[in-house]
């Protein structure tokens, strides 16, 4: 039998502030063909609107004892329905399938840790995936050096990429210093990468008992550690390890790069995070328009017909780039929607990058050489003629100076707000259009590039 009692919360229209919250029951789940001793509820996940539960001491259909299955809920706009009863393709008595198990976007991980096909104990770990109508069985996995008493999938965990199963018992530095192991999945098969320890890893410490993982965040209990305790080595005080997995795999070798480096089987000279052999030889030196360019012109071709505003940027890098494509550039803004690179045009160390649309009104626009990390920016703020990141009416005089020669002489997208190929008196006309909202144009009057301030972009 078990019951699993949902609550959902009720912020009261504030998400960040917890002190009003209310916590209401929901739901009360229980398994469709539910027995005595079953212990529905030994493991439980969620994620979106499913919730995964296990019962580990269910029995078998043939009379086996604890085989253990796994029941999975929906949640249907009103409550919660059983979809589905998941067990081992080879379920055994005191297997206890489903001791733990988690769940993340169309993947659940079942940890069975008694099960014994290759020694007593052994422990497996079973994959499922959604197939967009039913959970399928998709692999079993189990430790590249596992040992019996070792309990492999004592607790699972699902990250960005990557499974974690924690083995309790695993040998380590110790006997039972427990050990967490992580898999990887390539679109077709899952592959174990990586076997962590506790850093002060001692007999019984038994690492890998607890699990829970958020986000590139995991925590790790060690039940039986003892560095609590002053006088009895044996106490069992327990320790929780937090470690952060997943991240960017530059040499798609299916291993985080932090972990190719502390592994050893990449070189990182400059430790800046990133494999000596991903890192680009090659960087961003200079752009046209050039790095913190702000375009004030109107946007608007002077007939009115079209959109206009700057629609490629051309980057200089400090050596070759004739071999630069789309996938090696990145494009961001500050507010809107970015616009596409269609296009790169390589001639020599230049690029010139092609977009789909203009870049985005009151945002900057930020290219990024994503090998290196180097990146350029612009603007588009009509009406700031000064390229002070805002609209205000003082552009109206600084646009004025400018064409007396009473400040160095701007650029012509500063200057020429009409877009006529020319700037003179009636450009400062247009300024105060798009200050005011006139002729059609927005009201720019006011509008910040960055209101919570972007000084690597260069605004004040």
């Amino acid at each position: 039998g078990g019951w699993v009692h949902v609550f959902r919360r009720d912020d009261n229209g504030t998400p960040d502030d917890p002190s009003d919250d209310v916590w209401s029951q929901e739901s009360k789940l229980e398994a469709d063909d539910g027995a005595a001793g079953d212990r529905f509820g030994d493991g439980i996940a969620m994620y979106g609107d499913v919730a995964v539960i296990g019962a580990s001491f269910d029995d078998g259909a043939d009379g086996a004892l604890n085989v253990g299955s796994v029941y999975v809920f929906r949640h249907d706009g009103q409550s919660y329905v059983q979809e589905a009863k998941l067990t081992a393709p080879d379920g055994d008595e005191h297997d206890q399938f489903g001791w733990h198990v988690s769940i993340q976007g169309d993947v659940i991980a079942v940890g069975a840790p008694f099960e014994d096909d290759l020694g007593n104990n052994y422990g497996a770990t079973y994959i499922f995936r959604w197939s967009g109508s039913s959970w399928a069985f998709e692999a079993k996995l189990t430790a590249s050096d596992g040992n019996t008493w070792g309990s492999f999938g004592r607790s699972v965990a699902i990250g960005p990429d990557m499974l974690l199963v924690g083995a309790s018992g695993a040998n380590g530095p110790a006997e039972d210093t427990g050990a967490v192991y992580a898999f990887t999945f390539d679109g077709q098969e899952w592959s174990e990468i990586r076997k962590v320890t506790a850093p002060d890893a001692t007999e019984d410490d038994f690492f890998g008992t607890v699990m829970a993982a958020s986000g590139t965040t995991v925590v790790v209990g060690a039940t039986g550690d003892d560095d609590a305790c002053e006088f009895d080595q044996n106490c069992g005080s327990g320790s929780a390890y937090v470690f952060t997995i997943g991240g960017i795999d530059c040499n798609e070798n299916a291993v985080p790069d932090v972990c190719d480096i502390i592994d050893g089987d990449s070189i990182d000279a400059d430790g800046n995070g990133i494999p000596d052999e991903c890192e680009s030889a090659i960087a961003i030196i200079a752009a046209d328009p050039p790095h913190g360019a702000i375009d004030a012109r109107q946007p608007f071709l002077p007939d009115g017909s079209n959109l206009a505003g700057w629609d490629s940027v051309a980057i200089t890098f400090d050596g070759d780039a004739s071999s630069l494509s789309v996938e090696d550039f990145a494009i961001t803004v500050t507010s809107g929607s970015p616009p596409s690179i269609i296009d790169v045009i390589p001639a020599g160390d230049t690029v010139t990058l092609v977009l789909d649309t203009i870049i985005t009104p009151g945002a900057w626009t930020i290219f990024t050489h994503v090998p290196s990390d180097t990146f350029t920016a612009l603007g588009y703020l009509p009406a700031d003629v000064g390229g002070d990141c805002v609209s205000l009416p003082s552009d109206i005089l600084t646009l004025i100076d400018a064409l007396n020669g009473a400040i160095d002489p701007l650029p012509i997208w500063s200057t020429d707000v009409d877009r006529s190929g020319i700037a003179n008196a009636i450009d400062i006309l247009r300024v105060i259009d798009l200050l005011n909202g006139a002729n059609l144009y927005d009201n720019w009057l006011g509008v910040e590039l960055c209101p919570d301030g972007c000084p690597e972009l260069g605004c004040p």
